[in-house]
């Protein structure tokens, strides 16, 4: 039940990939296991400018598939 409940509050209901919940508590461990072993940790964000528009302009399932 808890696995489930975790599951479900840390993913998009609508594209089925994780959320920033999930981006968050994966990332502190990552932090965490880089200051433990010492080793630097690279992070790499992409921001998809428009991808309201193009959203807009399409019905959701096209716009999901381009998400997944």
């Amino acid at each position: 039940m808890l696995k489930q409940l975790t599951q479900i509050s840390s993913t998009d209901q609508l594209t089925q990939i994780n959320n920033r919940l999930f981006f968050d508590m994966a990332i502190n461990k990552h932090i965490i296991n880089a200051k433990h072993s010492q080793h630097p940790l690279s992070i790499i964000l992409i921001d998809v400018d428009y991808f309201k528009l193009f959203n807009d302009n399409l019905e959701s399932k096209p716009a999901s598939n381009t998400i997944n």
